[in-house]
């Protein structure tokens, strides 16, 4: 290809143990990253920008599926949907003059997982959950978040997971006074999280 560009971004939807689809709405909507369509378990994006290959492309468009991740776990349940890169489809912007040799490209990736668990209570969505409009899952996010998911699966202690999440308040807002007017907690809240 002589000017290879990123015209269709392929997803299969997921979600966590517990989870699944049953015959859900289709889902379509733009933004500043492109044109999203979620049907039949699959999410097609047709990005806004020129992206001559795959890894650029995903770059600029997975922390948007990542934040939407994360909030539909805060919002819904953890696992409530998960998103997983199957190929792109490239077109060639300059093709050779007619006669001449078409090459497009298509890249895949394959993946197995495994899990064992024992599962008690299992959720059916018939709608996807929207896509965030405000949410960003910052480093700052995305550290708080991983101790929430580490105490709701009884890998951390509440005790710790809450010092945790005061610790980072502070480093953000410059201490507790801040984090209680910023956040709108009260401080007694705060305060009690610090003495336990």
């Amino acid at each position: 290809m002589r000017d290879p560009h990123v015209q269709t971004m392929h997803y299969t939807i997921g979600s966590g143990e517990g989870i699944s689809y049953q015959d859900p709405e289709a889902l379509s909507f733009s933004n500043h990253l492109g044109d999203f369509e979620l049907v039949d378990q699959e999410l097609r994006i047709q990005p806004t920008e020129h992206f001559s290959d795959e890894q650029e492309a995903r770059t600029a468009i997975e922390p948007f599926l990542r934040d939407w991740e994360v909030e539909s776990d805060l919002t819904a349940n953890v696992g409530a949907i998960r998103f997983t890169f199957t190929r792109v489809e490239l077109i060639d912007r300059d093709p050779p003059p007619p006669g001449g040799p078409l090459v497009i490209n298509m890249k895949a990736a394959i993946g197995a997982f495994a899990v064992t668990a024992t599962a008690s209570l299992h959720l059916t969505y018939r709608m996807y959950p929207k896509p965030p409009q405000t949410f960003c899952a910052t480093s700052e996010v995305q550290l708080a978040y991983r101790r929430w998911v580490g105490f709701r699966s009884g890998k951390e202690p509440l005790q710790a997971m809450a010092y945790f999440g005061l610790t980072l308040l502070q480093s953000v807002t410059g201490g507790r006074e801040r984090a209680a007017r910023t956040f709108q907690i009260d401080k007694p809240v705060l305060d009690n999280i610090w003495k336990a």
